[in-house]
């Protein structure tokens, strides 16, 4: 049955990322960090007990709870803790189911069935209300919404509890969540079972083992694995634990972090995602008058020139765009058995195009001046290699957009280059394999300029 793989998927989540790349849910797993998952778990069997035994002193919970875990951890959780019993009184008349439970979507008509659950539910005169506890920042998404709400009773109400803040939001029902589910269903059987790399990549426990970032030797089902970006590994120059706190530790990030759309970086997002929407349309300008329309006037007109410029240095130097957003990487091996660390790097090519010749050229847009691109070269050298064979040389066009005169800088490794390239990235997450993914603690950390753009910055100081 096509939609076997669907049908036996753990939460309809899980199936959105399936409708992108059908081999996030089979194939070989590995051993992936799973603090987040975990913290999950102990909130909710300490909200349990709290709520089993009413009487019992807080102090006492908490220590029953988190007693072995290290201080960050338990600061964490007890904070949440905290949110949850301050935001969300349980009435004492209320009857708790504490088992949770999961709704299903049937689609008979396809042979499939999709789930999604809710941690426990709270029983009062005036109905049921079902809540799902969140520890993390993520909503529940449309598709899961739409099958709580295809299986709801009348009287039945659903909402989410995030934890880290103490907010109580609503679930609203989809318009039509039937057509939603089925939609994506249907999506997800017109795929394939094939690999399809994507933005995804990055959070998927599949990426060391589907082939799309391939390593130099097997990974074991035994061995650690974690996914980092080319951005974590700059960060691992300065400092090992905002890189552990986010790939292996799950920390969550200070509150407040909001990134100034009106700022260079905020505006370097901008343009990027105008060309992710514009390249590819039957109609350029089109397409880049429709996404104008939708930002701030105040960035408009940069926003053009640059796109002008882009245009302009692909033109100028023949290139035919073929793909935006292309994932590149490979996973790196460092150890052995159940020791083993497989490291995936991934890094997103902002176009790949092809020259005059026909000869493939990957595309870098930069907004800003000009910096260390080692790594960076490194990395898009070696996933690079996959694509366009282990002989032909990678070549990649480096274009400065906000330049007067627009500037195109070319970087082309051959061989020999791209296996030292290889070697220096093997180097640079080799420290990942002896950090504790016991104690979000054991990562060292380091002082410096970097601090300021941290988003751990302030609780990282708090555990110094």
């Amino acid at each position: 049955m096509a939609y076997r793989a669907v049908a036996n998927l753990r939460e309809v989540s899980v199936a959105e990322l399936t409708a992108a790349c059908p081999a996030a849910a089979r194939g070989a797993r590995t051993r992936q960090p799973a603090a987040q998952l975990e913290r999950w778990r102990i909130l909710r069997d300490l909200l349990v007990d709290a709520w089993v035994n009413r009487d019992a002193p807080t102090e006492e919970l908490l220590e029953r709870h988190l007693g072995v875990l290290s201080r960050l951890e338990a600061d964490l959780i007890a904070r949440m803790f905290h949110n949850v019993r301050r935001s969300f009184p349980v009435p004492d008349s209320a009857e708790i189911d504490l088992e949770g439970r999961r709704f299903w979507f049937d689609a008979e008509e396809l042979g499939a069935t999709v789930p999604a659950s809710v941690t426990f539910s709270i029983n009062t005169d005036e109905g049921t209300e079902h809540v799902r506890l969140k520890t993390g920042r993520s909503r529940t998404t449309d598709a899961e919404a739409a099958v709580l709400w295809s299986a709801a009773e009348d009287g039945e109400t659903f909402v989410d509890l995030m934890a880290s803040t103490g907010e109580v939001e609503e679930i609203a029902a989809p318009p039509d969540p039937e057509a939603l589910l089925t939609d994506l269903l249907e999506e997800h059987s017109q795929r394939g079972s094939g690999v399809r790399p994507g933005p995804a990549c990055v959070w998927c426990r599949r990426a060391a083992t589907c082939g799309a970032f391939p390593s130099d030797r097997p990974v074991s089902s035994r061995a650690r694995t974690v996914n980092v970006t080319k951005t974590d590994i700059e960060a691992l120059e300065s400092c090992h634990r905002r890189v552990a706190w986010r790939r292996v530790h799950g920390v969550p990030r200070d509150d407040g972090e909001e990134i100034d759309m009106g700022s260079s970086l905020g505006q370097g997002r901008l343009f990027h995602a105008l060309v992710g929407a514009a390249e590819g349309a039957d109609d350029l300008r089109a397409a880049v008058d429709t996404f104008l329309a939708g930002v701030p006037p105040s960035e408009v007109a940069e926003l053009r020139l640059m796109w002008e410029n882009h245009r302009r240095l692909i033109d100028e130097e023949g290139l035919a765009v073929r793909q935006t957003e292309f994932p590149v990487g490979i996973t790196l091996i460092e150890g052995e058995g159940a020791e083993a660390v497989g490291t995936s790097v991934i890094a997103f090519l902002d176009l790949t195009a092809r020259d005059a010749t026909g000869a493939p050229v990957a595309i870098e847009l930069k907004t800003g001046n000009p910096t260390d691109h080692v790594i960076e070269d490194d990395i898009y050298a070696v996933g690079l290699r996959r694509w366009i064979g282990p002989d032909t040389p990678a070549v990649i066009h480096r274009h400065y957009v906000r330049w007067d005169p627009p500037t195109c800088e070319v970087v082309a490794l051959g061989p020999g280059e791209v296996e030292a390239a290889a070697e220096r990235l093997r180097r640079r997450v080799r420290p990942i394999h002896d950090w504790d993914w016991d104690d979000p603690l054991q990562p060292a950390y380091a002082e410096g300029p970097w601090c300021n753009g941290c988003e751990f910055r302030l609780t990282c100081r708090a555990y110094r």
